[in-house]
């Protein structure tokens, strides 16, 4: 059963005659009171982020400490994002060109413009480059004929957020929404009197298209 031996208790620090039974033992008390006591006694122990001390009971310690969800996940996101490769080793790479919402994005992980990914709008690199200057957040650049892939120097205009969201509402206003991109009308039934619903079709073809899409999806949960 091992050896006797005298130590102090770990909460109280009383002269105790103790036994080590269990293989590489630490603590030892002089009571069940010390030891359950011990048990829900937590520590104070800085957050590996920032330093900040974070109390944890020993049963809720773990091998990383955080004060915060955003901590842990500046820590892990730094971790997998090192471990990860990034460019052109990446599997999913498409040669640093990718599109949302309809505009072109080029890979300029070092210019000024770019954004959390290392991507800039083509249409403001242009026009960073034609002014010779990186734009100003409140700077918003305009395709004079609508058509968002139209990234020619003359096609482009600098204006204000205000100005942009008052020349949209105009084309909205007289009808146009779209239809100058596509003047040979919707791509499924050919009209151009119905208006502009997005991706080329009217808004009863583009209606039709998304209510298919709907029920598609509720069959697949049903």
């Amino acid at each position: 059963m091992g050896t006797s031996f005298m130590t102090t208790c770990a909460r109280c620090n009383a002269s105790i005659c103790a036994r080590d039974k269990k293989r590489g033992q630490v603590n030892y008390f002089c009571s069940r009171t010390c030891r359950d006591a011990a048990r829900r006694e937590g520590a104070m122990i800085p957050c590996e982020a920032c330093g900040t001390l974070v109390y944890r009971k020993p049963s809720k310690r773990t091998p990383h400490t955080f004060c915060s969800q955003a901590c842990s996940n500046t820590v892990v996101g730094s971790l997998t994002s090192a471990a990860q490769p990034k460019g052109e080793d990446r599997w999913n790479w498409k040669g640093g060109v990718t599109f949302r919402d309809g505009y072109r994005f080029l890979r300029r992980p070092d210019h000024p413009n770019a954004n959390a990914s290392g991507y800039v709008a083509e249409h403001r690199l242009i026009m960073s480059e034609k002014i010779g200057r990186p734009l100003r957040q409140e700077e918003y650049v305009h395709h004079i004929d609508g058509n968002k892939l139209n990234n020619e120097p003359t096609n482009l205009l600098i204006v204000r957020a205000v100005d942009h969201s008052r020349a949209h509402r105009l084309l909205k206003v007289l009808g146009r929404r779209g239809w100058d991109n596509y003047p040979a009308g919707c791509l499924d039934c050919g009209t151009t009197e119905c208006a502009y619903g997005g991706k080329g079709l009217c808004e009863r073809c583009y209606g039709r298209i998304k209510q298919r899409e709907y029920a598609a999806r509720r069959r697949a949960l049903t």
